[in-house]
């Protein structure tokens, strides 16, 4: 009758186990979309579920969830609930959708799991400027600025640690152009520029060079290539079993992961993604890995450049430059800031 403590460690797995007999029901309904002759028909987490299927399966996906919580003598609000259409044969059909007697509005997007989806599939790009503006402006109040006296490698540490986790929040598992890297890169170039006082037409190089910091194309990169691991190594798991039916179809579509995944282990010179599902590596040698292919492959383009731009050609470039900053912002102080009361 009390319920699971709000915030508790053990609240979330608590409710995993009572959610799982609606979904266990649903699976065994046969419903909802599947992936080859794998059933992805509500993906979860706790109280948050998607039901993704075909017209006729969702009103019946629906009234199987409205049965067990009128069981269970729960309540779901449905002015809560979304209703999108992806497919785009099926955007001008008007065919609504009820639960608990009432109907489910539809929308151009929704958000599951802090995860914005389109009806496009596309990134929201402005919502992730947006979010990467509002967050560091939030941090201006407590003195985030070079201005301060505080030292340039601070300021990246904070920007790394409390930013670009909010800023690139779920983008390792949707599809992201080039064009959409570009402008994530843009904003993280000015505010580095603004860390280290430098002009707005500093070289992207020497930006990077100074305060040891990786590019956005970088991170997500990495958190892909991560995440790909992670699956790898979750035998007997859907998403693992939905990795190797992407692997046996080969087919060379954006929309698959595994093809993603394809591109970029060869601009790292690493292993290919078939060598690496059956002989996976731990996490300490594959992160160890994972950081020295990333330190090559931009120092020999940062090198590049340096080689080829006057500007840059008296700026001498470290041993592992990403992570490492330059000589000359190590041996900067921090001051520390006091206020004085006049008399």
């Amino acid at each position: 009758m009390q319920g699971v403590r709000q915030g508790a460690k053990l609240s979330s797995l608590l409710y995993k186990r009572y959610n799982n007999t609606i979904l266990n029901a649903i699976s065994s309904s046969n419903l909802g979309a599947k992936i080859g002759n794998i059933q992805v028909g509500s993906p979860t987490c706790a109280d948050d579920i998607a039901l993704l299927g075909e017209r006729s399966d969702l009103q019946a996906m629906l009234n199987i969830i409205d049965f067990h919580t009128k069981r269970d003598m729960v309540k779901i609000n449905p002015d809560k609930s979304e209703i999108m259409c992806v497919s785009k044969g099926l955007k001008q059909q008007t065919h609504s959708y009820s639960f608990n007697g009432k109907e489910i509005k539809r929308v151009e997007k929704l958000k599951h799991l802090g995860i914005t989806r389109a009806t496009n599939g596309k990134v929201n790009l402005d919502e992730r400027l947006k979010t990467g503006r509002q967050t560091i402006y939030a941090l201006l109040g407590s003195g985030l600025h070079a201005r301060t006296g505080m030292s340039p490698l601070v300021l990246k540490k904070i920007w790394k640690t409390y930013v670009v986790p909010r800023y690139l929040y779920g983008l390792e598992v949707q599809i992201c152009m080039k064009k959409d890297v570009s402008e994530l890169e843009k904003l993280q170039r000015k505010m580095f520029k603004q860390f280290q006082c430098l002009s707005d037409r500093t070289a992207s190089a020497a930006v990077y060079i100074l305060i040891g910091a990786e590019p956005i194309e970088s991170v997500l990169d990495k958190n892909m290539l991560a995440l790909f691991l992670s699956i790898s190594r979750l035998d007997g798991s859907i998403e693992h079993q939905i990795l190797e039916w992407e692997l046996e179809i080969s087919t060379r579509s954006l929309t698959f992961f595994h093809h993603r995944i394809q591109k970029f282990l060869p601009k790292y010179q690493l292993p290919t993604a078939e060598e690496i599902m059956k002989n996976h590596p731990s996490k300490y040698i594959w992160k160890k890995q994972l950081q020295k292919a990333i330190n090559d492959y931009w120092s020999s383009i940062w090198t590049e450049e340096c080689n080829t731009k006057s500007t840059l050609k008296h700026l001498s470039l470290q041993n592992n430059p990403v992570n490492n900053p330059h000589n000359i912002w190590k041996c900067v102080r921090i001051i520390n800031m006091t206020s004085k009361k006049r008399n």
